[in-house]
């Protein structure tokens, strides 16, 4: 009689043995799960943030003809505001590359900077900058210019640092300069 009771005590201490595992391992998964989707959740507003580059003319009384300037926009269609937000500018007419800080651009908001005069037939509108921006959560993101979102991390500083300056840079196309207009005498 003792060594059913000792066995039954056995069975009961291994199956409260396997419960616990159990109830870890679902935890854990769990865990695992809320993490995976937090970090989509992150990245679906991260992949709402965009930014490119357009010629706009500007009327310049200087000149018989309206200029054209690259501007820069980024477009925030997320419902949450993006800080530290930078537009890379890639070098032009040999002047060096660097980032334009926008800072802060709002929820369902557009922001725009001026990026060069006179630029021209050197690019493809509208076409895809890189952008550096942090979310509310405060994670670094960075969208290369060809459109990629990348999460910020050592490897994307080091790819940054080397002499391209780019996670992925978009190839460059020439459009035909636009032929100046005449000007009329009054």
């Amino acid at each position: 009689m003792e060594e059913i009771n000792v066995l039954a005590s056995s069975l009961s201490a291994l199956a409260t043995a396997g419960a616990l595992w159990v109830g870890i391992r679902v935890l854990r998964n769990d865990h695992r799960a809320n993490a995976e989707r937090l970090v989509e959740e992150r990245r679906k507003y991260a992949g709402m943030v965009s930014a490119w580059g357009e010629l706009v003319e500007v009327l310049d009384h200087s000149m018989p003809y309206p200029r054209q300037d690259l501007t820069y926009f980024v477009q925030n269609n997320s419902d949450s505001p993006v800080f530290e937000v930078a537009v890379y500018m890639p070098e032009t007419y040999g002047e060096p590359r660097g980032n334009i800080a926008i800072g802060m651009v709002a929820p369902q908001s557009k922001a725009n900077c001026l990026g060069g005069h006179g630029i021209g037939g050197e690019f493809l509108q509208p076409a895809p900058v890189p952008i550096f921006f942090s979310d509310v959560a405060g994670v670094r993101w960075v969208r290369d210019g060809r459109g990629t979102l990348y999460e910020w991390t050592e490897d994307i500083e080091r790819r940054l640092s080397d002499e391209s300056g780019v996670v992925g840079d978009a190839p460059r196309t020439t459009l035909p300069r636009r032929a100046p207009s005449p000007q009329l005498d009054s």
